[in-house]
């Protein structure tokens, strides 16, 4: 009997092990879940949560149907709203009723909304934003990059925008830069001078654009070198680039070249343009001074004289000619 007892007792062990594992087993699925469950809605809130939108709350920008216009009153927060403008063109605003918004900028709206609340309080404070149902650009074309449309903002200057367009390609004209607006009945256009040259110490102009505005960089004309330099032509125009750059970039001057009288010449309208007289040795002997080694503008012709039989001739000029007479006669 003792003996049956003690071969009971391990089987009893035994049986009672098995049933913790299976305990085990079948509670670690029913807390999974819920430990999922607990961790599933913050991650969805986190991926569903939208992202805060760029808000337009100046500038030329004019609202849309479909915009969303947020405004408030210092000190009342009942007067808080957040509607989207009905296809009428048409918000309605707490205590004053329904406005006509459409077409009209944030400027605007603000001191109509303001005039409104002035009906009830004594110096309403009036703030207004929006939201465009479709972001407003602004289109650079021409010789910068990466033409196409930038995002409109309202601190944007025009640099800012062909900046984003990937700058201005090598040949840009940049004394010619054409803003084409659509804010008026009829489209108009400015043109403006960023050339380095006619920045001056006010800087170059800058202004802030429209929405829809497009910005047209044209293509410089090229910088011309002719006469006794290694390979004459035209070059295409690259800013910044300087009367030694040109002058290397033709192949250099020759043996003949009268380097002390090389002439600029900028055609100008009417065919006349202005010439100036440069030392190109002394150019060459300091490149980095701006008056003897001056930045080239586009369409500027560089003319390196040659020496004739006046001056002094290489050997092989000699014996080239003493070989077209023996050949001619």
């Amino acid at each position: 009997m003792g003996r049956f007892k003690r071969a009971i007792v391990p089987v009893f062990h035994l049986l009672g092990c098995c049933s913790l594992v299976v305990l085990l087993a079948t509670a670690s699925p029913a807390e999974e879940p819920e430990q999922s469950a607990a961790e599933g809605p913050t991650a969805a809130q986190a991926v569903q949560a939208p992202a805060e939108l760029p808000r337009i709350t100046a500038g030329e920008y004019r609202v849309q149907p479909g915009d969303r216009i947020s405004s408030s009153v210092w000190g009342e927060p009942n007067l808080s709203s957040d509607a989207t403008v009905m296809t009428h063109g048409a918000v309605s605003f707490p205590l004053v009723g329904e406005i006509a918004v459409s077409q009209k900028t944030v400027s605007e709206l603000t001191e109509e909304l303001r005039q409104a609340y002035l009906l009830y309080y004594r110096d309403p404070k009036v703030s207004l934003s929006v939201i465009p149902a479709v972001w407003p650009k602004v289109y650079v074309q021409g010789n910068v990059r990466r033409p196409g449309p930038v995002d409109y903002s309202p601190e944007r200057r025009l640099l800012d925008y062909v900046g984003l367009a990937g700058g201005f390609s090598a040949g840009a004209d940049l004394s010619q830069l054409t803003v084409v607006s659509h804010q008026s009945a009829a489209a108009t256009a400015a043109t403006f001078d960023l050339s380095p040259e006619a920045a001056g110490e006010a800087g170059a102009p800058n202004p802030t654009l429209s929405p829809g505005d497009t910005v047209f960089v044209g293509t410089a004309m090229p910088v011309s070198v002719i006469g006794a330099v290694n390979k004459p032509g035209a070059l295409t125009y690259q800013h910044g680039l300087r009367l030694s750059d040109y002058v290397g970039l033709a192949g250099g001057p020759t043996n003949r070249a009268k380097v002390r009288e090389v002439v600029l010449k900028r055609a100008g309208p009417d065919g006349d343009g202005a010439v100036r007289k440069v030392d190109l040795a002394a150019a060459l002997g300091d490149p980095d001074d701006p008056k003897l080694n001056p930045v080239l503008e586009p369409g500027v012709v560089v003319t390196v004289p040659e020496q004739f039989l006046g001056g002094t001739l290489e050997w092989s000029d000699v014996l080239r000619a003493l070989a077209a007479v023996f050949i001619w006669k």
